[in-house]
């Protein structure tokens, strides 16, 4: 893993996301750390499918979260989606703690493979994701999905792209 990434700016895709993260005077890290501690406001997704975020650090993140019910498809078991989200959730927060102030860093690729099944038996299900390279704008993730004693249930990998909103 590069310490930097380097590049150039780039067009804004969101007004809305440019201008949140132009205001915000703290790193991604510290965003995220702030998140951890609760100083920082849960997204509406965090209050639709929950998790908690573990003390990060630059490059690395961990998260819990336990699937329920309201997550299972049609055949008993947690929903692909609902993994896929939780780990697009893990991988664009650890990219996130790559950016400075001021940029954000949205998913450009996101790729899952379910290695077994989930079920919403009440177990905390632990994520955790490393960022492998940080090259010109490229934040490239892998994450790993697992149960408490280790079982591995879906790997990711993730692109994200570091957004530099234009200076004024």
């Amino acid at each position: 893993m590069t310490d930097e990434c380097a590049g150039t700016p780039s067009e804004t895709p969101s007004e809305t996301a440019g201008e949140v993260a132009k205001a915000d005077t703290r790193s991604g890290l510290q965003q995220v750390a702030d998140l951890t501690d609760g100083k920082y406001p849960a997204s509406p997704m965090t209050q639709l499918m929950p998790f908690t975020t573990l003390p990060p650090e630059k490059g690395k993140v961990s998260f819990r979260a336990t699937p329920d019910e309201r997550f299972l498809n049609g055949m008993g078991i947690v929903h692909g989606g609902w993994v896929m989200t939780m780990l697009d959730n893990a991988m664009g927060l650890t990219a996130h703690t790559m950016v400075e102030a001021g940029e954000y860093c949205p998913s450009k690729e996101t790729t899952v493979q379910f290695i077994k099944p989930v079920f919403a038996n009440g177990e905390e299900l632990s994520f955790t994701c490393t960022v492998t390279s940080c090259e010109d704008r490229d934040v490239v993730v892998e994450s790993r999905m697992e149960t408490a004693e280790g079982k591995l249930l879906a790997t990711g990998k993730s692109t994200c792209v570091i957004i530099r909103p234009k200076s004024e």
